[in-house]
């Protein structure tokens, strides 16, 4: 009697073996159609040697596919976004490719899990993360129910699910969603530490109120943006504020600052956005979501004359007149005042007699200092820190004021500048202000600890705000941008020396050549007459 039951329970177990194995594959592939994706599958099974083929032949025909009857995980992800893992957790070695898929930080996105049959028990000492795509299959009454479970936070105890579809053997998926970010966009109060970046203890009395906009205008910018961010997801934020984004360390690796948070884990998001360099990349990761920032040299274009023979026929103009004036006329102001386009990249800034100065701001110095190209490198050593003397690293108000007062160009991000441009300079000061870019990079992105798994949502909800017009309306009131300049050449100024080097020089020289040549004609003339006189005399003589 009892063999006769051992019979039977190993008959149907065959069959509901043989039942799963068919049902498997045919959900398998309906499933990666339902997907649109190219996928190369890794099933962990138990089953007899005929099913296990019939399983590999009939996906391999559509996908690659690699059948594992053994418990070890393959470890060598060239491809995550491909990569489906198939797991019947009847299987005695189930549990443990489920613990080295646990402990590889694998359950997470783009990486897929298929769990066949799972109990809640097996499921739930494990962390999925909110990013993770991990499926589980279910049968009930003959169909298979379909959904992807999740945690909001390592430390949470619940199990979140949602649902994607109804699987029918003899139909196929008569319902399937699978937009997972989407059904997942209630963190549920998730408490989230957030690094923001202020280089000035004001930063933090003016964050929401509009002013000082020329103090941290990036940290501003993202203060709201970023709280936008969290309420869209439901994230409580825990603020840090540190005083620099963070440089890496060359013996250790370590990053200061921000950056540093999220390299060791304090922080799980960088509030304020940083440039996109080659050092950081492998240390966090880029959220596509950037603000224009530029940093460039600001100086007044050079008023040394450029054309100088007219000029000179209008200063001799000038002199001519001058009783009949009684101060310079505007129009020859405005020639002799006009502006020269001689100083266009670094070589002829490096070159030319202009001063320059540096914004004493954190990233200023290491960009500046950690020059590698051969121009920028030698405007560092001999223009902005010659050898010797104190570097010029300044007050952004002291390096504005000598832009406006002298030939000087001063190094800052444009927006702060503009700021107090606006605020110091005459209207026809404004026209004359030239850029040129040093530090060339992209414009700072967000960033995020090296693979988070938050970072779809930040991705998602950045573009959400971008599409909104938030962003831009941020920006728009908080960037200042470069000063118009309504009257070119209308305004009345007086005219240096400077602006009348090239007449002088010209004029001078002139008047040295008439010098020499009324000096040779006198000599000339003295000598006809001496030779006249000569001649007379030998006549005389003569006669």
């Amino acid at each position: 009697m009892l063999l006769k039951s051992l019979l039977v329970l190993q008959v149907l177990l065959r069959i509901s073996i043989q039942h799963d194995a068919s049902d498997a594959y045919a959900f398998i592939k309906d499933f990666c159609m339902k997907q649109n994706v190219s996928t190369n599958i890794v099933a962990y099974v138990c089953w007899p040697r005929d099913r296990v083929f019939h399983f590999w032949k009939n996906l391999s025909e559509d996908y690659p596919t690699l059948v594992l009857s053994k418990s070890d995980l393959i470890h060598d992800l060239k491809e995550e976004q491909h990569q489906l893992y198939f797991l019947d957790m009847k299987c005695a070695g189930s549990e443990h490719v489920l613990k080295q898929a646990h402990d590889s930080d694998l359950f997470r996105d783009p990486i897929r899990f298929i769990l066949w049959t799972p109990t809640h028990d097996q499921l739930y000492r494990y962390y999925f993360r909110v990013d993770s795509r991990v499926y589980t299959v279910t049968k009930v009454n003959d169909k298979y129910m379909t959904r992807s479970v999740y945690r909001i936070g390592e430390n949470t105890k619940e199990m979140l699910e949602n649902f994607v579809g109804t699987y029918d053997p003899t139909q196929g998926f008569t319902t399937f969603s699978d937009i997972a970010m989407l059904s997942r966009s209630n963190l549920g109060g998730l408490e989230m530490n957030v690094t923001f970046v202020a280089t000035d203890s004001e930063t933090l009395e003016h964050l929401e109120d509009y002013r000082q906009k020329h103090i941290d205008p990036l940290t501003k910018v993202n203060w709201i943006r970023v709280g936008h961010l969290l309420n869209m997801f439901n994230i409580t934020a825990n603020m840090r504020w540190v005083n620099t984004w963070g440089y890496r360390d060359l013996e250790t690796n370590k990053f200061s600052g921000m950056l540093g948070d999220l390299q060791n884990g304090t922080s799980e998001f960088g509030g304020t956005q940083c440039f996109y360099t080659p050092d950081r990349i492998d240390y966090v990761d880029y959220i596509p979501a950037w603000t224009p920032t530029f940093m460039k040299f600001i100086f007044r274009s050079d008023t040394e004359p450029r054309s100088s023979a007219g000029r000179t026929a209008y200063f001799i103009a000038l002199i001519s007149l001058m009783f009949l004036y009684t101060s310079y006329s505007a129009n020859i102001v405005a020639l002799l005042q006009s502006t020269t386009e001689n100083i266009r990249t670094l070589e002829d800034l490096l070159n030319s007699r202009m001063t320059l100065g540096v914004h004493d701001v954190v990233y200023n110095h290491y960009y500046f200092e950690h020059a590698q190209d051969s121009i920028r490198k030698a405007i560092y050593q001999q223009k902005v820190a010659p050898k010797g003397q104190k570097a010029k690293f300044m007050s952004l108000e002291e390096g504005i004021s000598r832009v406006r007062n002298e030939f000087f160009g001063f190094h800052s991000e444009l927006s702060v500048a503009y700021k107090i441009v606006a605020d110091t300079f005459r209207e026809n000061q404004k026209c004359a202000l030239k850029e040129i870019p040093f530090i060339n990079m992209l414009d700072p992105h967000m960033v995020i600890r090296k693979r988070s798994a938050y970072k779809e949502f930040m991705k998602i909800g950045s573009q959400r705000i971008l599409e909104s017009g938030i962003q831009r309306r941020e920006e728009d009131k908080i960037y200042m941008k470069k000063p118009v300049c309504h009257s070119k050449g209308s305004n009345f100024g007086s005219a240096g020396i400077i602006d009348c080097y090239a007449a002088f020089v010209i004029f001078g020289i002139g008047l040295g050549i008439s010098f020499i040549i009324f000096a040779m004609e006198l000599i000339y003339r003295n000598y006809k007459v001496k030779k006249a006189n000569d001649r007379e005399k030998q006549e005389r003589f003569a006669n």
